[in-house]
């Protein structure tokens, strides 16, 4: 079983819906945290360690975390899928780019 964890900043709306919308796709265990103090759950260098791949919904949060978590962050697989913060959790057309932009990885 993969784990895969995907990350925003609030951890509200895109990586939560990410979360639920690939949850036991391709033999995948989610989660998701926000890179933000006030996120829902705030990104940890145990969640880290605990993802065999790292979901980034933009480049300004893989930058962060490879900042801040240079050490827990390199041996791990990313990927990057620059989802804007326009939509609200669960929307159907953030439901959409979300599955387009994850194509390539739901066939590894």
């Amino acid at each position: 079983m993969k784990h895969v964890l995907f990350v925003c900043t609030q951890n509200r709306v895109r990586s939560l819906t990410a979360e639920h919308l690939f949850q036991g796709r391709n033999g995948w265990q989610t989660a998701s945290a926000g890179i933000s103090a006030a996120a829902r759950v705030e990104l940890t260098e145990e969640l880290i360690g605990w993802a065999d791949l790292i979901v980034f919904m933009e480049q300004g949060h893989q930058d962060y975390v490879s900042a801040a978590f240079p050490n827990a962050l390199a041996p791990k697989g990313t990927a990057c899928l620059d989802v804007r913060d326009l939509y609200h959790y669960g929307e159907s057309d953030l439901k959409t780019d979300l599955e387009t932009k994850m194509k390539h990885l739901l066939r590894q």
